[in-house]
């Protein structure tokens, strides 16, 4: 049933597919690429596009994930290119909706700032995303259509009954440079300004045949309901392929006419204290896009050093997306201390973290309740089988204080800010290292004086052995070559400057001299 929405109307593909009697079948023809509809993480229908035009739906049996990854990987496209991309709501733009029950009530109703997140799949990460149960469990995966050129363009189309508006972005990295990340290099309406830039629309085929398809759909939506569904205005998708053939991708922000008052009344902070009475809510086109969770806020500056914007690790503390860059060491002496000056701040959930219960039943509450009243949460959750006074005694020892846990930014201020003086253990163990560096440095001789005794003695006859043995074999040498520098030196020297002259003595010359003095 199509309805009023902010966010993506994946109802549209099912009027799309229903035959309609009262239109000729040559006059439809509308291009839809592969698109699998995702219900509670399970694809639930599936939409293509024959050899004839038609919009056809496949069986049971080809919605298996085996049979998707084949169909969308068996191409002749490169690792790295993009082969799909997954539009979903941003109210699943967290790790875990499924388990919040504010997001489920949330979206029962006309959401007014309701936004829409695509995430672009590559040939290598796809096979992975459809086997992943974390993704967003409802949602839009839909086959990517190469452009006419070599950068992603895309077409917006804002319909009316009384004029339809076209405007066309194209991103301004090459689509198929793979050293950019899938999304800086596809992003245009669904992401920031600096990814894209806006061109104009020439030639007339193009706009007139969107012009034409966009009225096609809505007269279907309307004669398939009988004209209960009546479409005041929509924002449509639209992207010509290299042949020059118009696709038809997604649909955004309806409104029907004859609104109710409720959802008028939402938009009044937004008009203000105005008077003047709206039959018609403002519809989104530029600001219902959200970036996903997965990337990163940043763009390639310096084209030679692309950055990534895949966020892959996930913070232990806070459980959010983040790249190894954004990673800090947070010291548990940093935990602790925290813990003991702000024991009920931020506290994690307790269903979430496994403890080591006693055998006893009727003591096991008030032992987890012992548990999380005198442990910090991130220790418990890093040691699961921890204990109050195995914890007393580790929260003394230097050793554990200084041990460190990567965690992202946010989770390292929060922990660190307001504990700017403890650094004590790490100060201690500093002066511990040093100590045991000037140990180790002093040698053995200095620590046991009968081992240096001993030594002495022994590089003492070392030498007189080897002294001994250098005489014999060199005195003869030593005396011809001291004999015949200075007879050398005598004869080229003048007379005056002969008495100067000094040669060095060998051993057997300075022997002599010593024992003549005395």
């Amino acid at each position: 049933m199509i309805t009023n929405t902010n966010g993506i109307a994946d109802s549209i593909y099912h009027y799309i597919w229903l035959k309609d009697d009262s239109l000729i079948k040559e006059s439809f023809q509308l291009k839809l690429p592969d698109t699998i509809l995702f219900k509670n993480g399970m694809p639930q229908v599936w939409y293509f596009t024959n050899q004839q035009g038609e919009i056809l739906m496949k069986k049971n049996d080809c919605r298996k994930p085996e049979n998707i990854i084949n169909n969308f990987c068996n191409n002749s496209k490169q690792n790295g290119q993009v082969i799909a991309y997954y539009v979903y709501n941003s109210k699943y733009n967290v790790k875990d909706p499924i388990n919040d029950p504010h997001e489920i009530q949330k979206s029962k109703q006309f959401d007014v700032n309701e936004k829409i997140c695509i995430y672009y799949l590559t040939k290598e990460t796809f096979p992975q995303f459809i086997k992943n149960n974390n993704k967003a469990p409802e949602g839009i995966l839909q086959k990517f259509i190469d452009p006419i050129a070599n950068h992603e363009q895309l077409i917006q189309a804002i319909w009316s009954p009384s004029v339809c508006i076209l405007s066309k972005k194209q991103n301004n990295r090459d689509l198929y440079d793979m050293q950019f990340d899938p999304y800086e290099r596809c992003a245009t309406f669904d992401g920031c300004e600096a990814y894209s830039k806006v061109i104009p629309l020439r030639g007339k085929q193009i706009s007139h045949e969107i012009r034409k398809q966009c009225q096609m759909i809505i007269q279907k939506l309307t004669n398939l309901s009988y004209g209960q569904t009546n479409i005041s205005r929509i924002v449509m998708y639209f992207k010509p392929d290299e042949q020059n053939k118009v696709w038809f991708l997604y649909c955004t922000s309806i409104r029907l006419q004859g609104e109710p008052d409720e959802q008028i009344q939402q938009y009044k902070s937004i008009w203000g204290n105005s008077n003047i009475k709206k039959n018609n809510t403002p519809i989104s086109f530029n600001t219902n896009f959200k970036r996903p969770h997965q990337i990163k806020n940043v763009l390639t500056v310096n084209t030679m050093h692309p950055v990534t914007l895949i966020k892959n690790i996930e913070c232990v503390e806070c459980g959010s997306l983040c790249q190894k860059d954004d990673l800090y060491h947070l010291a548990y002496e940093f935990i602790i201390k925290h813990f003991e000056l702000n024991p009920n701040t931020n506290p994690i959930i307790n269903e979430k973290i496994q403890v080591l219960k006693p055998k006893s039943f009727f003591v096991s509450q008030d032992h987890i309740r012992d548990i999380h009243s005198h442990i910090p949460p991130l220790i418990i959750k890093l040691y699961p089988q921890i204990t109050v006074a195995l914890y007393e005694q580790m929260k003394v020892n230097d050793a554990f204080l200084i041990k460190t846990i990567l965690v992202c930014e946010s989770c390292f201020l929060k922990y660190s800010s307001s504990n700017s003086t403890l650094s004590g253990a790490i100060q201690r163990v500093t002066k511990q290292k040093k100590m045991a560096l000037r140990l180790k440095s002093a040698s053995i001789l200095q620590r046991k004086p009968e081992i240096k005794e001993y030594l002495f003695q022994q590089n003492l006859d070392l030498i007189k052995q080897k002294k001994q043995a250098f005489f014999k074999s060199n005195s003869n040498k030593q005396s011809f070559n001291s004999n015949s520098q200075f007879s050398t030196a005598l004869n080229t020297h003048s007379a005056s400057h002969k008495y100067k002259l000094s040669l060095e003595s060998n051993f057997d010359q300075i022997s002599f001299q010593l024992n003549t003095a005395r």
